[in-house]
């Protein structure tokens, strides 16, 4: 009978040597050396705290781009996007602002609606350390502007500054300055389409349609001695006497208003901007013209 022995001589101990090694370190391979229950890399099979690391330890992202590098309380490296300052100016001379101001109403612009854009990193402050120049929407000098960050990184101020003067300033977020100045000449205030005088003119002319609409609502009666005589049916003096169908108004009203919206789009694309005249002429016509295509929905009803 043949008996199987292992003998442990040198060479079989270093090969059981190589073995224990090779398993141990498959075990621990890729496990941190962290037990610290604080670390954003803890691992509960650790045995010490040699390789620990913590939220907003400095680290290095590799984007060139950014700065001040943190580590998140996942261990994962951000940074802060470092953007070139830049600044632009929206259009200030243009002319045909309609947030340019006359102020003494002769038909020349005194005051020029300026909108500064400012390019920078996300969350910063941008305000004047000096002005010259700068004024609010009556004139008046305004000491000191911060710029709104309505988007990430994009910082934007309004302002006026007067025809032919300008202004000079200097923007700040506490590490670098940037130098914004700009001039206008002078140019003639943008009118109003229509112009009041034009308005009124629709309006007199939609109040002398309505006026013939409703003579011509005329009805006839057969007197008694059986002669036919026109009779205006219409007190003139009292608004209850006046033809009036709600559903026809109502009608009348929805067809204004699909009509309203086309005219509007219309002049917001040929003239990019509708001026306050125009709002206030709407607003006066709009009852007048729905009551005058009630009258025709009434007259056509009646036939």
């Amino acid at each position: 009978m043949v008996s199987n022995k292992i003998t442990f001589n040198h060479k079989n101990m270093k090969k059981l040597f190589f073995a224990v090694t090779l398993l141990f370190s498959s075990m621990l391979y890729g496990q941190v050396d962290c037990n610290d229950q604080g670390a954003c890399n803890y691992d509960a099979q650790a045995i010490g705290a040699s390789e620990c690391l913590y939220e907003n330890d400095p680290c290095d992202d590799g984007n060139p781009s950014t700065i001040n590098d943190l580590l998140n309380d996942k261990c994962a490296c951000l940074g802060t996007l470092n953007l070139p300052t830049s600044f632009s100016i929206e259009d200030a001379c243009n002319c045909s602002n309609p947030n340019h101001i006359d102020l003494d109403g002769d038909g020349m612009i005194d005051l020029i609606y300026e909108t500064v854009i400012i390019t920078a990193s996300a969350g910063q402050t941008w305000t004047t350390t000096s002005a010259t120049g700068i004024l609010d929407m009556s004139g008046n000098p305004l000491s000191n502007v911060t710029a709104v960050e309505n988007d990430p990184g994009i910082y934007t101020a309004n302002f006026y500054h007067a025809v032919g003067t300008g202004y000079f300033s200097s923007w700040s977020n506490g590490t670098e300055t940037q130098v914004i100045f700009n001039s206008c000449d002078a140019c003639v205030a943008p009118t109003a389409i229509p112009t009041m005088s034009q308005w009124g003119l629709i309006l007199l002319s939609l109040l002398t349609l309505t006026f013939i609409t409703l003579s011509v609502s005329v009805k006839q009666v057969q007197l008694s001695n059986g002669l036919s005589h026109q009779v205006n049916m219409i007190d003139w003096q009292q608004i209850k006497s006046y033809p009036f169908d709600k559903n026809l108004f109502i009608k009348a009203a929805k067809f204004t208003a699909i009509l309203l919206i086309i005219v509007t789009a219309a002049t917001l694309w040929g003239y990019g901007s509708i001026a306050m005249t125009d709002v206030f002429g709407f607003a006066i016509a709009t009852p007048i013209f729905v009551y005058f295509i009630h009258l025709l929905f009434l007259a056509e009803s009646q036939k």
